[in-house]
């Protein structure tokens, strides 16, 4: 891959341009392995709503950056907050765990996938679909309530936000959704029958 700029590339980009190397049997394999890890990354990240696209209010100077601005009562920001849905733990019972749990929702993916057709796969769908993600379910009310008030000067910055049990609850369905649609996906367009992804 070092023979292509890659500096300036968005996430779709560079997503699409590692899936055509690793599919491209005349290029080194260790171009293919490294364009292979950039794949489960990229596809991955793209999935979390806040990596595709941030809050842009007063009061923030240059938008949220992906939720990385607005800081959390108990420590941290809301990005890592996301970022922790899907657990703490790697082990080999979790992975056992979530692989399972993909099967279980194959068949409701398999339908996303031949509804949605080609463009399913491509990296604008899912980047829209996170972007959804993020205005429904990132920026909920428990958010923008606060951000609003301090953009309109009631504050005199944006608080440290305490969400609810609820918004963590919900909000953790939604990642292990993205999770298993981005797995699906990477299975798909590295020509593995997705139907075999157990």
């Amino acid at each position: 891959m070092r023979r292509w700029k890659t500096e300036d590339l968005c996430i779709g980009q560079a997503a699409t341009l590692c899936v055509r190397v690793f599919r491209d049997e005349s290029q080194p394999k260790s171009e293919r392995a490294v364009a292979l890890c950039w794949i489960l990354h990229l596809f991955a990240d793209g999935h979390q709503p806040c990596h595709a696209g941030s809050l842009y209010a007063p009061c923030f100077d240059d938008g949220d950056r992906g939720a990385n601005g607005i800081r959390l009562g108990g420590g941290g920001n809301l990005h890592a907050a996301w970022d922790r849905l899907l657990g703490n733990r790697a082990s080999a019972g979790d992975v056992r765990r979530r692989v399972a749990e993909l099967g279980d929702v194959r068949s409701k993916l398999a339908s996303e996938a031949k509804q949605g057709g080609e463009k399913w796969l491509l990296p604008e769908t899912w980047l829209t679909e996170s972007r959804e993600y993020g205005r429904s379910h990132v920026y909920t009310d428990e958010v923008t309530g606060p951000v609003i008030a301090a953009s309109r000067g009631a504050t005199a910055r944006l608080p440290k936000l305490k969400l609810s049990a609820d918004y963590f609850v919900a909000e953790g369905k939604v990642a292990r959704m993205q999770a298993k649609r981005a797995a699906y996906r990477v299975a798909s367009v590295l020509t593995v029958d997705s139907e075999s992804v157990q």
